[in-house]
This record gives C-alpha cells, sequence and structure tokens, in this order.
C-alpha cells in the first residue's frame, strides 16, 4: 500500500511546489510572494520526509 501511496503524495507536493513557485514569481504583491516561499520552504521539507 505504501509502494502505491507514496510516489502519489509525492508527485502531488511537486505539483504544488510548482504552484507556489510560480505565485512566487508572479506574485502580484510582495506579501503574496512572501506566503508563497514560505509555502514553498514547508513543501520542500515534506519532499524530504517523504
Amino acid at each position: 500500500m505504501v509502494e502505491v501511496i507514496c510516489p502519489i503524495v509525492m508527485l502531488m507536493l511537486t505539483v504544488a511546489f510548482g504552484a507556489a513557485f510560480v505565485r512566487v514569481v508572479i506574485g502580484p504583491t510582495l506579501p503574496d510572494r512572501v506566503i508563497a516561499l514560505d509555502m514553498a520552504a514547508t513543501i520542500v521539507v515534506a519532499l524530504i520526509l517523504t
């Protein structure tokens, strides 16, 4: 079961990181970019722990 779920979770986290990175690059305001960068850092930690 874990062999199936782990790659799916990693794929979902990678997609979430991509969305956060896009938000960092084209975020309309500085607070949006800061929050997106914080979210990207959290997602990277989750990817490392997976």
